[in-house]
């Protein structure tokens, strides 16, 4: 190998090696590295068809959960994010569920299959994905009490791993 193959080969190792690490902090587990906005005043329709704003919930810590009920990984966190909103919801916080670009009739045999009772909401259109730029389910998007947002949450976590996350939002916002 000649000394300018070589130096090229290490370029090529160093750029395709930087790129990895950027995509893993941009993309990874905790998609921090996405744009950090406020609560959207958007309505949605629950499943019984009433329109209820987002901004309606600010006062409390939001976990805005974006998913879909043909995603397993989606379908895997939610008894968490129960779990999470029976034991936390008389301490100013909210799970709130989106559905992405399904139907009433697609989403309520699922719902009274699996006994979730935090706000559930459909996106038809798929209106918070394009606002948040999401392209990967399940994505959970919190949000402190003032509605700025605080962190993204890509795939799915576990009870404690939510719990976690609320008790980092709460330390922060008690600063």
């Amino acid at each position: 190998m000649t000394r300018h193959t070589s130096v090229f080969r290490n370029l090529v190792l160093t750029i395709a090696g930087a790129g990895l690490v950027i995509g893993a902090n941009s993309f990874g587990a905790n998609a921090r590295g996405t744009p950090h906005q406020a609560l959207p005043d958007i309505r949605l329709d629950d499943l019984e068809g009433r329109a209820t704003s987002l901004a309606s919930f600010r006062g409390r810590i939001i976990f805005l959960n974006l998913w879909a009920s043909w995603c397993p990984p989606c379908r895997d966190e939610m008894p968490a994010f129960q779990q999470l909103q029976d034991s936390e919801a008389s301490n100013g916080f909210v799970v709130i569920g989106v559905d992405q670009g399904e139907s009433e009739e697609s989403v309520r045999p699922f719902l009274e299959t699996h006994t979730i009772t935090y706000p559930m909401f459909l996106d038809a259109n798929e209106t918070l994905s394009d606002a948040f730029q999401a392209d990967q389910l399940p994505l959970t998007i919190v949000f402190d009490a003032q509605g700025r947002e605080t962190d993204r949450l890509l795939g799915s976590r576990s009870f404690g791993e939510l719990l976690e996350e609320l008790r980092r939002v709460r330390r922060k916002s008690s600063r």
